[in-house]
């Protein structure tokens, strides 16, 4: 039953099902992650460093965030579709406190890569952005919270899997942003993903995010109105916390889509240059073919470019005789 319809019965309110910080930081998928993911990165850092003709040589320690970053959100934004999608178990456990094995992975998974990716954006003067690093400690603070009061799994698989569809388009058109030269090199490519990235964002960060948020308010007020509502040990502050930097977070996804289209106005102007750039390499275009003049016909035409006409200083443009003028 999709969007958190679903309830079960609680047979113990006061129980404690969650993780103590030993037990959250002690996993050994959190720390297997976080350490392939520093260890990437310090490879792919001494790699361009230590590489003068990489195109990454100026700031490698961008590209090595990059990186690692893409691999362990792919892998979120994938897992987290397949059980959204394809797990019929999943829709009937407790929207709110119901336990499912692959959604606790999910949140390893995102505490693994916040714990990375904080510290690295207040290292690193070209990620030290105040609302990169706001959301990065949010998310840390929500998945510790989560795992620590086994809270919302269900929410945690949508929220930190399924919207992380659109963050791989999102790391390739930050890549070619940060290294003109992979634009300049993979033009298409980058108009591809800037495209996909936008296509892929309105479908799970607005025409998604919304319904699910809907359900997710609705179960997060009852626990924190409800004098009577099952805590199991969670006070009252966590479902406040929860709410108030869904709020936050949730005026980010809305501010992204004016950047998307007002940032994209020029998208086929781009397009446009590209298809040029492409045509001036095939040789001289149709309207200066010399066969509408009666010349050579497109079997012997020169393979080169047409040269463009200069101009010297000084003197004057010079009128270009029609096919059937006098010259």
């Amino acid at each position: 039953m999709p969007f958190g319809k679903s309830k079960t019965p609680v047979i113990d309110p006061d129980e404690w099902y969650g993780k103590s910080l030993g037990e959250t930081f002690g996993n050994r998928h959190f720390q297997l992650q976080l350490v392939a993911m520093m260890g990437l990165h310090a490879a792919l850092y001494c790699y361009f460093k230590g590489n003068p003709k990489s195109a990454f040589h100026a700031n490698p320690n961008k590209m090595g965030h990059y990186v690692p970053f893409l691999i362990a959100f792919q892998f979120m934004a994938v897992y987290g579709t397949y059980i959204w999608l394809t797990d019929t178990d999943f829709h009937t456990i407790d929207a709110t406190w119901g336990y499912h094995k692959g959604a606790e992975t999910i949140l390893f998974s995102m505490l693994a890569i916040q714990s990375y990716d904080t510290p690295i954006s207040l290292c690193i003067p070209e990620l030290r952005q105040i609302t990169f690093v706001l959301h990065h400690a949010v998310v840390l603070s929500l998945s510790i919270l989560s795992l620590r009061y086994r809270a919302f799994y269900y929410y945690a698989v949508y929220f930190l899997g399924v919207i992380e569809l659109s963050s791989p388009f999102l790391a390739v058109v930050d890549a070619a942003r940060d290294y003109p030269k992979i634009a300049a090199q993979y033009p298409i490519t980058n108009e591809i993903c800037r495209v996909m990235f936008a296509i892929v964002f309105y479908i799970v960060r607005i025409f998604g995010w919304f319904p699910v948020s809907y359900c997710f308010w609705r179960d997060a007020l009852y626990l924190l109105l409800n004098s009577d509502a099952a805590m199991h040990q969670m006070p009252k502050w966590v479902p406040a916390f929860w709410l108030f930097t869904h709020g936050f977070l949730t005026c980010l996804q809305v501010r992204r889509p004016c950047l998307i289209t007002f940032g994209n106005r020029n998208t086929s102007r781009r397009w446009r240059q590209i298809s040029t750039t492409s045509r001036r390499w095939r040789g001289a275009s149709e309207t200066r073919s010399p066969r509408r003049c009666g010349g050579a016909t497109s079997s012997s035409r020169p393979s080169t470019p047409w040269p463009r006409a200069t101009r010297r200083p000084g003197r004057t443009r010079r009128r270009t005789p029609s096919c059937g003028g006098v010259a």
